[in-house]
């Protein structure tokens, strides 16, 4: 499967929106135009119950419980299943708007940035609670957990700025480019390459702010995937992905929308 470079809290490294998902339902009309619009509290719902019911089908089900099953540490579970609800999104975009591809990928930044800049907002609540009840079915299904309680914004700045300041090492870019250059245009290989890698990374990031263990490990990754959209939290991803995906040296990558 290839891969591409998106969030921290989808392990960095999400399924291409290519891949398959095996979802049910028709499309709502939409296009292009769409997609360049602020996001209202009524599509930020409307998408999370559609993510709800694209997680409830049989295919997806199948897989949460095979990650649960999987031999790994939790953070690696955790990644796998934040890279499955990215596809589930992607799949409930598509149904309610009609956009798909690039322009699926735009839209759920779009639909994270304002989650983020609308928390304190009162005419966001259902939204934020149709949100919760997504992770609350990740959570559920492959740890059989609640989700964390939710951390500040300064604590999620200050984890995705870390992981980004350990990423921009230049022994560790030094590496990334020297041994990618050998593997041509295999992503594949790259991202097999990379990920441990980049887990690694993470594992101490966390540890170093006070996020130990597997629930301090979920805690860390649930507050990136909360807090993505918000202004300094995405433009620091930006940067992080940018300067991530020169070093593997992969072509054609969709390029992300800066907050």
């Amino acid at each position: 499967m290839r891969r591409y470079i998106l969030t921290f809290a989808a392990r960095c490294v999400a399924p291409r929106v290519g891949v398959r998902w095996q979802g049910g339902g028709a499309p709502a009309q939409g296009g292009p135009m769409l997609s360049m619009l602020e996001p209202t509290a009524s599509e930020c719902v409307k998408v999370a119950q559609r993510t709800l019911g694209e997680l409830d089908t049989y295919f997806a089900k199948s897989q949460l419980q095979g990650i649960r099953m999987m031999q790994g540490t939790a953070l690696e579970k955790m990644n796998i299943a934040l890279s499955l609800l990215l596809m589930a999104k992607l799949q409930a975009i598509k149904k309610e708007s009609g956009l798909e591809g690039d322009a699926g990928v735009h839209r759920v930044q779009a639909l994270n940035a304002k989650m983020a800049m609308a928390r304190d907002s009162p005419e966001f609540d259902e939204a934020r609670k149709a949100e919760r009840a997504v992770l609350e079915v990740i959570f559920q299904q492959t740890f059989g957990k609640p989700v964390p309680p939710s951390v500040d914004v300064h604590t999620a700045r200050k984890l995705a700025f870390s992981m980004c300041a350990a990423v921009f090492d230049e022994s560790f870019l030094g590496t990334v480019r020297s041994t990618c250059q050998s593997m041509g245009d295999d992503v594949q290989r790259k991202n097999a390459f990379v990920s441990p890698k980049l887990m690694e990374i993470q594992t101490k990031v966390f540890q170093q702010n006070g996020f130990n263990g597997d629930d301090g490990f979920l805690a860390a990754q649930t507050a990136l995937l909360e807090f993505a959209g918000e202004p300094f939290v995405n433009a620091i991803t930006v940067a992080y992905n940018s300067l991530l995906v020169e070093a593997l040296g992969i072509k054609g990558m969709p390029a992300l929308p800066k907050a």
